[in-house]
């Protein structure tokens, strides 16, 4: 990942994770703050999740660095993708969050975010689709 501290990524995620994320690499814009990361890939490339349209971006991997959650960091960066998103002419964003995963659902409700509908993901975790319309 592009992270200027591959440490900071490797807190929040499991190196499986990274690895598996690397295929999408080259088409994925990241947005960076300090102690936070996201990552937004053109939803048509990653398989598994709805297509709303051929215009949209998949956000995944939030990421704050575990010595400073609770402090809006990932709000700030959710609500930066958003702008940048619309900046680009998207029309949607869509993502998928584990339902024990509070904190996320908290902030991507609070942001606007819809739920798009439920299931269980690859791992067979519950999991919630979440979408913005920008």
């Amino acid at each position: 990942p592009r992270s200027k501290d591959n440490r900071f990524l490797q807190k929040c995620f499991d190196i499986s994770e990274i690895d598996n994320f690397k295929k999408y690499y080259n088409k994925t814009q990241v947005t960076e703050i300090d102690n936070g990361i996201v990552f937004l890939t053109p939803n048509k490339d990653i398989d598994g999740i709805p297509h709303i349209s051929w215009n949209g971006l998949f956000l995944n991997n939030l990421c704050v660095n575990p010595n400073h959650r609770n402090k809006g960091i990932g709000s700030k960066l959710v609500s930066k993708s958003i702008k940048e998103s619309r900046k680009q002419g998207k029309d949607h964003i869509i993502l998928q969050v584990v339902k024990e995963n509070k904190s996320a659902i908290k902030i991507y409700e609070k942001l606007g975010f819809r739920k798009y509908t439920e299931g269980k993901n690859t791992q067979g975790q519950d999991v919630i689709i979440y979408w913005y319309k920008l």
